[in-house]
């Protein structure tokens, strides 16, 4: 006779009381949104960076005049006075510059105490620039000009000026004032720059 056994036990292989959502969707939606964020932070950096060359470029700077030395001779035959004085015009943009309208004009000084110098109102000498009252300075670029004065010079300061060649520190000094106009390609105008200069310079016969 064959006996049942009826204490048989079904254990089912998953607990059906136990529900575990997926989590696949949950973990895609998050990394979507990360690489969304990183392209909005990578464009923002993008455009920050091209601002930041467009005004590194295209921002006017203003340009320089430096003055750079002086030399005095005397002409033999007339006895009179030639000043010669050298300059730098700097364009510090990354456009060319135009230059035009210089004038330059120069007045005799004086010691009228230690380390006092007292300079005339009226000028002795206009220059006259080896390229003239216009030019061009590139991108970035410099332009060095020489300017040369006939001095007019009363009997009073050429008796000066000797004296103070024949001196220690065989010095004479001269005050330049001066100015000139500029003007980028792109059309900005920076008006007239000034010059204001004191040139010691050195004449030991």
């Amino acid at each position: 006779m064959i006996q049942k056994d009826t204490e048989a036990q079904f254990v089912p292989l998953v607990d059906a009381t136990e529900y575990r959502p997926s989590s696949n969707y949950v973990v895609m939606h998050q990394t979507v949104r990360r690489h969304k964020k990183k392209a909005c932070s990578g464009c923002f950096c993008c455009v920050m960076v091209a601002i930041l060359m467009l005004c590194f470029f295209l921002i006017p700077r203003a340009p320089e005049i430096h003055y750079r030395s002086s030399e005095i001779a005397q002409d033999s035959d007339s006895g009179n006075y030639q000043l010669t004085q050298h300059f730098a015009f700097y364009n510090n943009n990354f456009y060319s510059m135009k230059w035009s309208d210089l004038e330059l004009e120069v007045y005799l000084c004086q010691y009228t105490s230690f380390l006092t110098i007292t300079c005339d109102s009226a000028s002795v000498g206009t220059a006259v620039c080896n390229d003239g009252a216009e030019f061009t300075t590139g991108p970035r670029g410099e332009q060095d000009l020489s300017c040369d004065y006939d001095l007019t010079l009363t009997t009073d300061q050429a008796k000066e000026v000797v004296e103070f060649c024949s001196v220690a520190p065989y010095t004479v000094v001269f005050q330049t004032k001066g100015s000139v106009d500029a003007q980028l390609k792109n059309g900005h105008k920076f008006g007239e720059q000034s010059l204001d200069q004191l040139a010691y310079v050195y004449c030991k016969p």
